[in-house]
């Protein structure tokens, strides 16, 4: 195994020995196997040329291949219908294999692998192998079935149904592959609290969460922390049709081999250079992204000034969430991961704020476990989350869990956030309640 692709896959082994082998697996064992697993993706000409089918395929088989899983391209060489950041080129088969070979080191995206250990149909591409799941949807919405149906074309406008249903099929192809991948680190899966068989059928409708009204100009907006939930959020926003506005991303650390695993719109190339750098190359006309390679710490906040009307909060730092939240005149929203979790939260002046959400500060293992499609649902959320309140409108609660892995699929709720006495922020909602 290349010294580097555990390096690559550190964080994402570790959460998988956490949740799946109850910590009693070698990380490294882990490391190794997961590229030997093959996921395979199959499509017609007449299936990949939207840009939502095309969205679709580029993000499955990117999320796949960030966990450390090879990737099988059964589709013909199609030319790009829009942009689809990270890739580079202009036909969708060929710049995936450039990604692939762009990513975790020793983790292929290529045409023929391995016998793979699961399939996923895309739209109504004919496909007959065993177990094979079908993937369809639309603008909100997504269907993961067996591929034995006949499914329907991808011909959505806004990204939210296929990102949403290439982040819930990759939480499949992890299901697929934890039965070979426990035979390969010679460790017994123990994951008592996951559903372990692959195959069942799956649908969600983001329109439930979400009052289904966007608005694609965002105005101005200030984004702490360039990591992976604000890539991810960059990477559902760049593919809204018509988005406008300028994000400002305040992010003061590097890239380095062990965020490739779920940053979205990341290269291992692109190791060692600033965060905003990376994603300021992914400016377009009308979504200019402007980069501040400062921390948002007490130290900084006079250089970097006051914070726009809508600020996006992707910091895994809580009291950098509270100082935020302490100097933000306007809307917040701050997303988050705990390993399998994901949450997202809106906060308006005199709502409860991030620190209500937030009141303490966890002890942080300096190996933090992620892996790649829970960072994306964080993303995606924020991304929604956003785009709801440029059209003020409102979910009817703060608060959206998600468990990305749930025993039905994705399992989305909707939650109050209450305001706290013991806010570390003292917001308005809190010295109201103490009044």
């Amino acid at each position: 195994m290349d010294p580097r692709t555990h390096e690559g896959l550190s964080r994402t082994s570790r959460l998988i020995n956490e949740q799946f082998f109850g910590g009693r697996a070698d990380e490294e064992r882990i490391s190794a196997a997961l590229p030997q697993l093959v996921i395979a993706i199959t499509a017609d000409a007449r299936n990949m040329q939207t840009p939502a089918a095309q969205t679709l395929i580029v993000t499955l088989a990117t999320l796949i291949a960030r966990m450390g899983i090879g990737v099988q391209l059964d589709c013909p060489d199609e030319a790009l219908a829009s942009l689809q950041p990270p890739l580079h080129g202009g036909h969708l088969r060929s710049a995936l294999i450039d990604l692939g070979a762009d990513l975790i080191p020793g983790v292929p995206i290529a045409l023929k692998l391995a016998r793979p250990v699961m399939t996923f149909a895309i739209g109504d591409s004919s496909c007959r192998q065993a177990g094979a799941l079908r993937l369809a949807g639309g603008d909100w919405d997504l269907a993961i079935e067996p591929a034995a149906r006949c499914g329907r074309r991808w011909e959505a406008e806004p990204p939210f149904g296929p990102v949403a249903c290439a982040a819930a099929a990759a939480g499949e192809a992890l299901r697929a592959a934890l039965p070979r991948l426990a035979e390969l680190v010679g460790a017994e899966l123990v994951a008592a609290a996951h559903r372990l068989e692959s195959g069942q059928e799956i649908r969600l409708d983001l329109r439930r969460w979400f009052p289904g009204r966007i608005e694609a100009d965002i105005g101005a907006v200030d984004a702490i922390s360039g990591g992976a939930i604000t890539s991810a959020a960059l990477y559902v926003l760049l593919r809204v049709p018509a988005i406008e506005g300028v994000m400002r991303v305040i992010e003061g650390e590097v890239l380095d081999l062990s965020n490739v695993n779920r940053y979205m719109l990341s290269r291992a190339s692109l190791g060692g250079h600033a965060k905003t750098r990376m994603l300021e190359a992914y400016s377009s006309p009308r979504l200019r992204i402007a980069g501040m390679p400062l921390r948002y710490d007490a130290d900084n906040v006079a250089i970097i000034g006051p914070l726009a009307s809508r600020v996006l909060v992707g910091v895994d730092h809580i009291p950098s969430r509270w100082l935020v939240q302490e100097h933000a005149a306007g809307w917040v929203a701050v997303a988050a991961t705990q390993s399998l979790d994901a949450l997202a939260s809106a906060h308006r002046p005199g709502e409860p704020c991030a620190g209500c959400l937030h009141q303490r500060e966890p002890d942080v293992d300096e190996l933090v476990p992620t892996i790649s499609f829970v960072s994306l649902w964080s993303g995606l959320m924020l991304a929604l989350e956003l785009l709801t309140e440029a059209a003020d409108a409102r979910p009817d609660q703060q608060a959206l869990f998600c468990w990305p892995s749930g025993y039905n699929g994705p399992h989305l709720m909707r939650l109050p956030v209450a305001a706290q006495l013991a806010c570390p922020v003292g917001c308005e909602a809190s010295r109201e309640r103490a009044a």
